[in-house]
C-alpha cells in the first residue's frame, strides 16, 4: 500500500468511526497500521474502539505501542493510563498518568485519575492533592470530589471529607456511593442520626425514568465530559464525532430504551405529527455534518451560536427513536459550558432549558421555518440563539 492510499485508508476508517460502523473503521484501521505500526492516530483511534468493546488488553498494547511511536503524545499516554487503571495494573498506570500530566497540566481528567490510583493504593495525601488539582481545574467533576472525600475520611478529618461529599451530591445526587461516604464522614463527627438518614437515603436512590423532567433526566456530566475529551490544543480545537453523541445517548438511555446509541430505523412524527424529521437513511450523513460543523466553527464562534447550533440539529435531525431532547440539550449545555468557563456557575443540569418549554419549542420550530426558507445556519440559528442568551442572562 502506497503513502497515498493509507491516507485514504485512514480517512475512509475515520468516516466509518464517526457514521457508527465500529467492525468496518477498526478493520480498516487495522489495514492502515500493517502498513504503517506507527500511526498513531491510527493506533489511538483503534485502542478508542477496542477499549468500548471491553477488549481492554488489546486496547492498551495499541496504546503502549502509540507513546513509543511519540513520547511527547499527551493524549496517547492518557489514554494508556485510564486503560491500565481499568485493567487494575495500578503501578503501571501510575507511571503514565504522571508522563501524561506532566506534558498536559491542565488536564482534569488526568488528574483525577491519578488521584484514584493513589487512593487505591493507600496513598492518602498524594491522593488527596491530585484530587484538589482535578476539581480546581473542572469544579464539577464529579468522581475527584468523591475521592477528595474518601481520602480526607481515611485521614480522619470529618468536616473536610463532609465538605467534598455534599459538593459531589450537588453535581449528582444518585450516586450511591457518595451518600455512603457521606455517612461514614458524619458517624466521624459522631453524628450518628445524621448517618442513619444518609444510609436510608442511599438505599433509596434511583435514577429518575427518563420521562420525568427532573433536573437530573440526563447526566450532565456524561456531556461535560464527553465535550472535554475531545477537546485539543488547550481547548482551541473540537473533535466531536457522530460515535461521541451515539456513546452519549447510550449512557444516558441504558435501561430506558431497546437500543441504546443505536439510529433509528424508521420514521417518526414531533409535535403531535407538525413537524416530520428527515428519513432515518438520512441520520448518518446529517449528524456526520452536524458534528463537523462544530468541529469547524469551534474556535470561530461564540458559545451562543455553538449551544444554539447544537440543540437545533439534532432536535431537528431527531436521529434516536427517544431521548432526542436529552442528548440535545445537555450536548448544548455541555458546549457553552466548555466554551466559557463562566457557564460553569449556572445551574448544572440541562433542564434548564425547558422551564418554559412553549418558548423552548417555538424558538426551535422558527430555526426550522427558517433554514426550510433560507438554508443559510447562522440566520437560521438566531432564534434559538436570542432565546438561550434571554435564559442564561447573568452567567457570562
Amino acid at each position: 500500500m502506497r503513502r497515498t492510499n493509507i491516507k485514504d485508508v485512514f480517512a475512509e476508517a475515520v468516516q466509518l468511526h464517526r457514521v457508527g460502523r465500529w467492525a468496518s473503521a477498526a478493520a480498516a484501521y487495522r489495514r492502515v497500521l500493517l502498513v504503517s505500526p506507527k500511526h498513531i492516530s491510527a493506533l489511538l483511534n483503534l485502542g478508542q474502539l477496542l477499549g468500548r468493546d471491553g477488549n481492554l488488553a488489546e486496547a492498551a498494547a495499541l496504546f503502549d505501542r502509540a507513546v513509543k511511536a511519540d513520547p511527547h503524545n499527551a493524549a496517547a499516554w492518557e489514554r494508556l493510563g485510564d486503560a491500565l487503571v481499568k485493567l487494575r495494573q495500578l503501578d503501571k498506570a501510575e507511571e503514565a498518568l504522571r508522563k501524561a500530566v506532566v506534558l498536559v497540566p491542565g488536564s482534569s481528567l488526568c488528574w483525577c485519575s491519578l488521584g484514584y490510583v493513589f487512593l487505591e493504593s493507600n496513598r492518602w495525601t498524594e491522593s488527596e492533592a491530585a484530587s484538589r488539582e482535578a476539581v480546581r481545574l473542572d469544579p464539577d467533576r464529579l468522581h475527584a470530589w468523591n475521592n477528595l472525600g474518601y481520602a480526607l475520611i481515611a485521614q480522619k478529618r470529618w468536616l473536610e471529607a463532609e465538605e467534598a461529599l455534599r459538593r459531589a451530591i450537588l453535581i449528582d445526587p444518585t450516586q450511591r456511593e457518595i451518600w455512603r461516604n457521606l455517612s461514614r464522614a458524619l458517624l466521624g463527627q459522631n453524628r450518628a442520626a445524621e448517618a442513619e438518614k444518609v444510609i436510608l437515603k442511599a438505599r433509596s436512590v434511583t435514577r429518575p425514568q427518563p420521562s420525568e423532567p427532573t433536573l437530573h433526566s440526563i447526566s450532565q456530566q456524561n456531556a461535560d465530559c464527553l465535550v472535554s475529551r475531545c477537546l485539543t490544543h488547550e481547548g482551541r480545537q473540537l473533535s466531536l464525532s457522530v460515535d461521541d453523541v451515539r456513546s452519549l445517548h447510550a449512557m444516558a438511555m441504558h435501561g430506558s430504551v431497546k437500543r441504546p446509541g443505536a439510529f433509528r430505523t424508521g420514521s417518526i412524527a414531533m409535535l403531535g405529527g407538525i413537524i416530520f424529521p428527515p428519513s432515518w437513511k438520512e441520520i448518518p450523513a446529517l449528524m456526520s455534518e452536524c458534528c463537523m460543523y462544530l468541529n469547524t466553527e469551534w474556535f470561530s464562534s461564540d458559545l451562543f451560536h455553538l449551544g444554539a447550533y447544537a440543540l437545533w440539529r439534532i432536535s431537528a435531525i431527531h436521529p434516536f427513536e427517544d431521548g432526542n431532547g436529552r442528548i440535545a440539550r445537555s450536548l448544548c449545555l455541555g458546549l457553552m459550558r466548555a466554551k466559557d468557563a463562566r457557564m460553569r456557575a449556572c445551574d448544572r443540569s440541562s433542564d434548564i432549558l425547558v422551564k418554559d418549554r412553549m418558548k423552548y419549542i417555538a424558538r426551535l420550530s422558527e430555526a426550522d421555518q427558517l433554514f426550510e426558507q433560507t438554508r443559510e445556519i447562522r440566520l437560521s440559528t438566531l432564534p434559538v440563539e436570542g432565546w438561550l442568551r434571554e435564559v442564561f442572562k447573568g452567567y457570562c
